[in-house]
């Protein structure tokens, strides 16, 4: 079997909904890799007209693979990071109607999109 020795970092924090830390990124750094000895079980495949022999690990679920080509993580250290609280949201989007219609169909706009002047598919010539 191969087997590829793993070290784990997760990093947490907690949000202002949900105070209990929880993880928000993981990295795996590949500490070693041993490959494994020949297949035990190969599988004859089709390619090309000619019958060729591949190893299990290429054509089988994992399940069926045989012990030579079934792989194995193994996770040597796993250490969990704290990044503290979040940072506070961005400044809540503006609710109820803006003071000017839409620039293109005359209807009443979103607050939120005030910015722009007009609505989504305005923009796209999407009117009735």
């Amino acid at each position: 079997m191969s087997r590829t020795t793993v070290d784990v970092y997760e990093y947490t924090h907690t949000c202002p909904g949900d105070r209990t830390p929880h993880v928000v990124d993981t990295r795996r750094t590949v500490v070693e890799r041993t490959e494994s000895e020949p297949c035990l079980a190969p599988v004859e495949v089709c390619y090309g007209g000619e019958r060729v022999s591949v190893r299990c690990g290429r054509v089988r679920s994992i399940i069926s693979q045989c012990d030579a080509c079934r792989p194995v993580v193994v996770v040597r250290n796993r250490t969990r990071l704290s990044l503290g609280p979040a940072a506070g949201c961005h400044t809540p989007a503006p609710v109820g109607l803006a003071d000017d219609p839409c620039r293109i169909c005359g209807n009443p706009l979103a607050a939120a999109l005030a910015a722009t002047g007009r609505h989504i598919l305005c923009g796209w010539g999407w009117t009735r």
